[in-house]
């Protein structure tokens, strides 16, 4: 026998008898009854031919199905375009999956276009589209912070995927061996292993099943301080947030997602106030000084290195793992997609500190420094150092391993 004959000899679900209720098994004693091309039988009812186990869900639905005034049903007969249909339909109904609340408050907001003609909505002291306001609604309203928590915040632009990288290597070293052998860094992007609160996670779902994953649970967002703290009010889960050179960020390219400056002063006043533990990193810093600076970072997170650790190597293994060199030449890295929709490849960007003197004119930058300066205003010394410094010593000294950094995104 053929595979043609057998598949046709071969019945569908639907085609069957075996999950039929009494209920079902009289009623088609008293309906009218054909045979199919194959022998089978089918039964009329309200107009219409069907399988004994079809007529079984057509019975569950009109016992049980309650419809909402907010319903569409799709009909058509078989093989009458159905599935584009359904298709049109889904892309139609779905293109701006925004709620009520939501539309409502863009329509209180200002906006800007972007430089592809987008619109773009003020909120809370950021520029968003309106599927991230939709995320940050759904994160305000639903998130629930334990408080092991961790959450990694940053700038776009300003070190976010090594961050991730070290954070997640440095956090679960004892559950994975930092080693270029069977890490999971090796075989999944970093933003696929910490994922982002707006743009991933309340982007695909209203109510994210977030209670399942293992505590520390960690987390990363592009929102400044004060849309992410009021879900974060009872909690002590703590907060790395990493700041970049604002000219260095100029030129990997960012637009009309500011104000960089607002950012970076808020958590770094969070920093010293310490209303939720917050941990202020410099990507410069981290440049110059990494193993000082991861040490820095896991004193932070409850996860001190322990001496042994230290004199094994564990902290130089991590940094390696986690090397621009390591990452960006992995396949895992090079192709597909990560689930917040962006190529793998697009997050390493071979440049480094004080690579915006390669782009911007001597003019261009002193007008640049002369804008954040007014706008930091009498904030001390310390938080203009941090935004604006270019640290001219970031070249480790002659004797020490030359760590391969590059420049990440």
């Amino acid at each position: 026998m053929d595979d043609a004959s057998q598949n046709l000899r071969t019945p569908a679900n639907f085609m069957k008898d075996d999950d039929v209720s009494q209920e079902c098994k009289n009623m088609i004693s008293s309906l009218p009854s054909e045979k199919d091309f194959t022998g089978r039988k089918l039964y009329s009812y309200q107009g219409s031919w069907y399988y004994p186990n079809t007529l079984q869900a057509i019975l569950n639905f009109q016992t049980h199905f309650q419809a909402r005034d907010s319903d569409i049903i799709l009909a058509s007969l078989p093989k009458s375009g159905t599935t584009w249909l359904k298709a049109l339909a889904f892309a139609v109904v779905h293109r701006n999956n925004l709620s009520q609340e939501c539309e409502n408050l863009i329509s209180s907001l200002p906006s800007e276009k972007d430089f592809m003609g987008k619109n773009l909505y003020s909120y809370q002291g950021s520029w968003y589209y309106p599927s991230t306001l939709q995320a940050i609604l759904n994160f305000q309203k639903h998130f629930r912070a334990r408080d092991s928590d961790i959450i990694l915040a940053s700038f776009p632009k300003s070190g976010t995927t090594w961050l991730k990288a070290l954070v997640f290597a440095v956090v679960h070293r004892n559950k994975y061996a930092p080693n270029l052998v069977s890490h999971p860094l090796l075989s999944d992007n970093p933003h696929n292993l910490v994922r982002f609160i707006e743009l991933d996670l309340y982007v695909k779902n209203q109510r994210p099943d977030l209670e399942e994953l293992p505590s520390p649970r960690l987390f990363a967002t592009h929102m400044p301080f004060q849309t992410l703290h009021d879900s974060l009010r009872d909690s002590p889960c703590k907060v790395v947030y990493m700041c970049r050179n604002i000219k260095d960020v100029l030129v990997s390219r960012v637009y009309s997602l500011g104000p960089f400056d607002d950012q970076v002063l808020r958590y770094w006043k969070e920093s010293l106030v310490n209303s939720n533990p917050v941990l202020f990193m410099r990507y410069e810093e981290m440049i110059e000084k990494p193993e000082v600076q991861v040490m820095r970072l896991a004193d932070f997170l409850g996860c001190s290195f322990t001496e042994e650790e230290k004199q094994s190597g564990t902290v130089e293994k991590i940094l390696e793992l986690c090397s621009f060199g390591n990452l960006s030449n992995l396949e895992t890295n090079k192709t597909g997609t990560s689930v917040c929709g962006v190529a793998p490849h697009a997050f390493f960007r071979r440049g480094g500190v004080g690579d915006w003197k390669n782009h911007l004119t001597h003019e261009m930058a002193r007008k640049l420094d002369e804008m954040v300066e007014k706008k930091l205003g009498d904030n001390g010394e310390d938080v203009h150092f941090v935004v604006l410094s270019p640290r001219s010593n970031l070249v480790r000294q002659s004797g020490q391993e030359d760590w391969d950094f590059g420049e990440f995104l």
